[in-house]
């Protein structure tokens, strides 16, 4: 192998304008294929070899100013963190306690009719029937669908008899609105409520 390096050397010496040429064009074509490739190589490698390419993996992730500071603030990077339940379904965690009632302050909005209800409205609903009694009470997610519901079942006579609506705070977790609920059951005593309310029935 010394003696043909040798060789090219020598060759290189009798021949400098061929030899730069050759050189020149090697450097020209070596760069021109990084150049068309490395798209590709990017794509197929993906998010993690495009990262190592730039570098970007090679430099430590900054933490959030929030989850360095102090203990609490760990904590609250972590309660940020958390999905208040759906309200038909039992769940485990527990929001941010809510200073007061679950409910928005004010008079209940009085329906003869599910339409003329606002889609996804959440909190507590009140049955009344023709003769002003209260006859059901519940809490939903969507008091449209559950008037309509209702009405299918033949539990609320639209027309004829009352649907009202209690809308609850943004903030309200399930369990303030189950604790709502049981309140208006117990204030009210509906004649159809199975339970004290909590559970759905």
């Amino acid at each position: 192998m010394a003696s043909s390096l040798k060789q090219l050397l020598n060759w290189g010496k009798e021949h400098p304008i061929t030899a730069t040429a050759i050189a020149v064009g090697s450097v020209l074509v070596v760069a021109g294929t990084i150049y068309v490739i490395t798209p590709y190589l990017l794509r197929i490698l993906g998010p993690v070899g495009s990262g190592l390419v730039n570098g970007v993996a090679s430099r430590p992730q900054k933490k959030p100013a929030c989850c360095k500071a102090s203990q609490k603030n760990v904590y609250k990077c972590k309660e940020q963190s958390l999905q208040i339940p759906s309200i038909d379904i039992i769940s485990e965690t527990i929001p941010t306690p809510l200073v007061g009632s679950a409910l928005k302050p004010g008079r209940p909005c009085q329906h003869s009719s599910c339409e003329s209800i606002k889609k996804g409205l959440i909190g507590i609903y009140r049955i009344r029937d023709t003769e002003g009694a209260y006859k059901y009470i519940g809490k939903t997610i969507d008091m449209r669908r559950r008037c309509q519901e209702h009405s299918r079942r033949g539990l609320f006579n639209e027309h004829s008899e009352s649907f009202e609506v209690l809308t609850a705070k943004r903030e309200a977790s399930i369990i303030q609105l189950f604790i709502a609920e049981k309140e208006q059951i117990r204030r009210h005593s509906p004649y159809l409520n199975k339970t004290a309310g909590g559970n759905g029935r």
